[in-house]
């Protein structure tokens, strides 16, 4: 009986792994994921269609430099950290030169809001208050006389 139990759990367990795997979703292109972040920015900002297209390009422009970086870095180390910030920097600086004022600002709101959500799931519940030391502390009992 014990031999039939074990032997449901591991094909249980295969057949869970298999199916798992068989679930990965395909990379999807440069140009799909610049049109996403597209349209998302659209829903936010408002974006005109000249907006648009300036920006899918600078992203996938974008993309295709992050590719060769990680290409040029495999182990993404301190060197790859620095370059991929500083092609991020750029990227962000051209879609400003796109964005009216008035869309940089709402840009800069919706990103110090999502910091800000990001860094409530991540803080620890905060700490019982300190007690007040500012009384002195009692003095001790008399010590009993014998």
């Amino acid at each position: 009986m014990k031999k039939i139990i074990l032997s449901f759990f591991a094909v249980a367990i295969v057949a869970t792994v298999s199916i798992a795997q068989g679930k990965a979703k395909p990379m999807k292109t440069q140009e799909e994921r610049a049109e996403r972040q597209v349209e998302r920015m659209d829903k936010d900002l408002t974006l005109t269609a000249e907006q648009k297209t300036k920006i899918k390009e600078i992203m996938v422009k974008r993309d295709q430099a992050r590719e060769d970086l990680i290409n040029k870095y495999p182990e993404k180390n301190d060197a790859f950290k620095e370059e991929n910030r500083k092609l991020n920097y750029e990227s962000d600086k051209e879609i400003k030169a796109v964005l009216t004022k008035e869309q940089i600002e709402k840009q800069k709101q919706l990103r110090e809001e999502a910091k800000e959500k990001r860094n409530k799931g991540n803080e620890n519940p905060p700490a019982p208050p300190a007690p007040n030391n500012d009384k002195p502390a009692p003095p001790p009992p008399p010590a009993p006389k014998n």
